[in-house]
Parts: structure tokens; C-alpha cells; sequence
């Protein structure tokens, strides 16, 4: 039973460090996509303009729960298969993912400034942010870039990890894995507070709240301690998690923007636009240095760092409480 316990961890980190490798082929078919177009396909068959507010509310409970638990479901049954089984959880986990973006978000602003043309940086930046980069300058593409970074610590590795490991615990991992994962691709896609998506994303939008939440923390947590390692400011990363947090429209992502925005002593957050509106986002850490392309840099570190001081945490405490449910059951 010992045995079994540690192999299914060893399993976890197998997966980790096949992410850190190898991140996301480009030549794969990955998961995500399946789901986002089996959401495409319920929108299309479900959401009606013409339809009440309940009406809309109703289908997108429909969409989550058909969505959510039929990808969860499949990908339990295919990890029977001991490779299948490390392949979902290799690509339910984005750090390296993350990291790449990063990366040529950098050189696409070494192109642009060496050429003093930043479209070919704003046309990058729009593959991973929703707002309108058209016009935006070096800095405001910069913070744009450390703010993804931060958000999807948490969201692309930290999140599925923590729920990887605590359906392991229940002999359940990759269901519970792509049950978040889902859900996390149900709120990216139609998460969103507009006319069309405001009743039919909501439910989607709450669950994804609600299963980021505590992974989040440990997010945050683990960047203060990353902070310590990498000589950053851990002071004001935990006073700004603290006093700023809840600052940002999403509960989860405001923290770890905070615990960014006060490790890097970089001011985030402000207004944006995405499309023909511009959104008053809060600032956060109001005052201090404007983002720079290196802080891209500084904000992958600070990233990676936190991703293994949360493995750590995540792995660590999800061992021993199933060895406790281990002689729970004994007794």
C-alpha cells in the first residue's frame, strides 16, 4: 500500500519535471482544445439572445456540468493507461508553457525596440491577454506581460497541481485534475461580464472561483518564500497580498498580482481596454517603478521558483494526509 501511495506521487513529479522539459508540443493534440470546442459547440446549441436571463442561466449550468464531468471522466478512464496517465497530467501543468510565453514576449520587444516599431511586441502580447494592445507602449506591454505571468502561476500550474494531488489522495487524480481544468476553460471562454456571456458564464465563473481560491493562497505563499531566494522584496510582497489582494475584480488573481506587484517593486494593474470599452482596473502597488522588458525576466524567475516551493508544499502535505486517511482506515 506504501508502495502504491509513493508511486502515484512519483507519478505527480514525473509529470512536473516532463512539463519542465518539454512543456507543450506544438505537434500534440492538446486536451484543452478538445474542450474548448465542445464549449463552442453548447454556446452554439444553447445560447439564444432572444432567451430570458434564467433561460441563458440554465444553459450555462447545462454547459458546465456536461463540459466539467465529461472531461473529467475521460480522462480518468484513458489514465488506465500508464502513459496516457502521465501524458493528462503532463498537460494539465503549464509552467514551461508560461515560461516560453514570457520569453518571446522579451524578444519580441528586443525586435521591436531595435526596429522602434512596437507592433510586432502588441501583436505577440494579444496571443495571451485579452485587452486591446494596439496601442500600448513599451512599458504598459511589459507590466501587461508580468501580470500574465503572475495570474497564470497560479491558474496554469499551481491550480491544477494542487488538485492533481488532492484527487490523488482519493485515488482520482486526472478526474479531478480536468475537472479544474475544465472549469478553468469554461470561465477563459465564457467567464466573461458582458451582454452575451453575463447569465451563461456565471455559473462556470463562480466554480473556477471558488476551486482557485485556496491554490491561490499557496501561490502566494510560495511566492514571499521565493522572494526570500531570489533576494527579492518578500516584505512587501506579503504587505501588498495583504492590503491589496482584494483589490482586483477576480478574488485569486488579485493575489498573486499583489505578491508580484510588492516582490518586484513594480506598480500593476490600472485601466485597460479590451475592444471598444475601457475597464478601470485598480493599481496596485500605486506609486512604484513602471514595468520594463527586463522585469519579464525577473517575474519568469520569480515564477519558477514558486512553482517548485509549491510543488513542495502541495506534494509534501498531500502525502501525509493520505497517510493519515491511510490509518484512519487501518483502525
Amino acid at each position: 500500500m506504501a508502495e502504491n501511495r509513493a508511486a502515484k506521487f512519483t507519478c505527480v513529479i514525473e509529470a512536473i519535471l516532463l512539463d519542465a522539459l518539454i512543456g507543450d508540443p506544438k505537434e500534440l493534440y492538446h486536451p484543452v482544445q478538445a474542450i474548448g470546442r465542445l464549449i463552442g459547440r453548447f454556446e452554439d446549441k444553447l445560447l439564444h439572445e432572444e432567451d430570458s436571463d434564467f433561460q441563458k442561466f440554465l444553459a450555462g449550468l447545462a454547459t458546465f456540468t456536461f463540459v466539467s464531468l465529461s472531461s473529467a471522466s475521460a480522462a480518468q478512464l484513458l489514465s488506465k493507461n500508464k502513459y496516457l496517465a502521465l501524458y493528462l497530467m503532463q498537460a494539465g501543468l503549464s509552467e514551461r508553457a508560461l515560461l516560453d510565453a514570457g520569453s518571446s514576449l522579451r524578444k519580441a520587444l528586443k525586435v521591436s525596440r531595435e526596429h522602434a516599431d512596437l507592433n510586432y511586441a502588441r501583436k505577440e502580447l494579444s496571443k495571451y491577454v485579452g485587452r486591446d494592445t494596439s496601442k500600448l507602449n513599451i512599458s504598459e506591454i511589459a507590466k501587461a506581460g508580468v501580470e500574465t505571468i503572475a495570474e497564470n502561476t497560479n491558474d496554469g500550474f499551481v491550480a491544477p497541481l494542487y488538485w492533481l494531488c488532492v484527487g490523488h489522495v482519493f485515488g482520482m487524480g486526472p478526474f479531478f485534475l480536468w475537472f479544474y481544468k475544465a472549469a478553468s476553460t469554461l470561465d477563459s471562454t465564457i467567464g466573461y461580464r458582458s451582454a452575451r456571456y453575463e447569465y451563461f458564464g456565471k455559473v462556470s465563473a463562480r466554480v473556477d472561483d471558488v476551486f482557485a481560491w485556496l491554490p491561490a493562497r499557496i501561490a502566494g505563499l510560495s511566492v514571499v518564500l521565493a522572494s526570500v531566494v531570489l533576494r527579492y522584496n518578500a516584505q512587501a510582497a506579503l504587505l501588498c497580498i495583504k492590503k491589496e489582494g482584494s483589490h482586483h475584480e477576480s478574488p485569486n488573481a488579485g493575489v498573486l498580482e499583489a505578491a508580484f506587484a510588492g516582490a518586484l517593486e513594480l506598480e500593476l494593474g490600472g485601466p485597460a481596454r479590451y475592444k471598444d470599452r475601457l475597464v478601470a482596473h485598480p493599481y496596485i502597488n500605486k506609486g512604484a517603478s513602471s514595468a520594463r522588458p527586463h522585469d519579464i525576466k525577473r517575474a519568469q524567475t520569480l515564477s519558477a521558483v514558486s512553482a517548485v516551493i509549491s510543488s513542495a508544499l502541495i506534494i509534501g502535505s498531500c502525502m501525509v494526509l493520505k497517510k493519515i486517511l491511510s490509518k484512519k482506515e487501518l483502525l
